[in-house]
């Protein structure tokens, strides 16, 4: 039988593309991004990454010189939560020392971000770059088209 070298090769392919994807030349960062998480630091906003990722998430946000960035990364992987479940939202809470009340979360993920932020009291944005569901949801949404967009709407919310 020829099923144990196939299955080896199918391993050992699987393997490389994990690893693959485990360095910044396989992720695409948009152009607003960057900036716009300078300036939130430079505004000495709270910023955190809730991800439903593994354990590669970390090094690719270095690779990509997105680290510095952040005051905190919380994924499956650190966490044992999965969005939408509110562990993880209330972790983030805790981590950044501020209320729900006083947090936004933005994600590209209906039922993972948007709902899940909203259980627990965050204000939700869900980020529509042409790529998600947004206008299919039957739901009154605050729906952003840009991380740079975003930050206008936590700017004119705080004030």
């Amino acid at each position: 039988m020829h099923t144990r070298p196939c299955t080896e090769k199918l391993k050992l392919v699987g393997d490389l593309i994990y690893k693959d994807f485990a360095g910044p030349n396989n992720w695409q960062v948009f152009s607003d991004v960057e900036p716009t998480l300078a300036l939130m630091r430079k505004q000495k906003l709270k910023v955190g990454v809730i991800s439903n990722f593994d354990e590669r998430l970390e090094g690719i946000l270095a690779g990509l010189g997105l680290e510095k960035y952040f005051d905190f990364v919380l994924s499956t992987y650190n966490t044992g939560f999965s969005k939408p479940d509110s562990r993880i939202f209330n972790l983030a809470l805790k981590k950044a020392s501020v209320d729900a009340s006083g947090a936004v979360h933005i994600g590209d993920s209906y039922e993972l971000d948007y709902l899940g932020a909203k259980q627990v009291g965050i204000k939700p944005l869900l980020i529509d770059r042409g790529e998600t569901t947004a206008q299919e949801c039957q739901h009154d949404l605050n729906v952003v088209k840009s991380i740079q967009e975003a930050m206008l709407y936590i700017t004119e919310s705080s004030k």
